[in-house]
């Protein structure tokens, strides 16, 4: 890996996090919002989106996991982010807030302070990453340029994320 294929891989870091950012409205709970939540199953974490078809209506949120055993755990879940839910039929999961309180709006900015330290963890993965594959006296020539480069990213990162959370105020 060289400087060039690192920024890449730093710029796919910083554009997951604007997608997700994507996902939040300040006028209340939505489908893509609750996309990124993530439940454990099977050992691991993986977001709703991957694992449920979620969809928006007039009256709630239905999250349709395509394993109908973890309907307990997406629930158990939603209620950790402050989002009251029910199983109706074993098979859907109806999140019953459509508007964010105040005390909604705080955990939502948790949420997205959150994932912004996720992606800053994974840029900086990709700086070790780069280290490790350089040999010593490569990394002594560009430690400078890797870590500017490091902090122009993560720079923007918080930047973006501050932005975000202003708009749940």
């Amino acid at each position: 890996m060289n400087l060039d294929q690192a920024k890449i891989k730093m710029e796919k870091c910083v554009n997951h996090l604007q997608d997700q950012l994507t996902h939040f409205s300040d006028s209340g709970l939505t489908s893509s919002l609750i996309d990124t939540i993530k439940v454990e199953v099977d050992g691991g974490t993986i977001e709703i989106r991957f694992i449920a078809n979620t969809s928006d209506s007039k009256e709630c949120i239905t999250i349709r996991p395509y394993d109908v055993s973890i309907c307990g755990k997406i629930s158990k879940e939603l209620s950790k982010h402050g989002i009251n839910s029910f199983v109706s039929g074993k098979v859907v999961v109806c999140p019953s807030a459509k508007t964010l309180t105040s005390d909604g709006k705080d955990k939502v900015k948790i949420h997205i302070k959150k994932l912004g330290e996720e992606a800053k963890v994974a840029v900086r993965m990709v700086r070790q990453e780069l280290r490790n594959l350089l040999d010593k006296d490569k990394v002594k020539q560009q430690d400078k340029s890797i870590q500017q480069m490091t902090d122009k990213f993560i720079l923007y990162i918080e930047s973006s994320i501050k932005s975000r959370t202003k708009d749940f105020q």
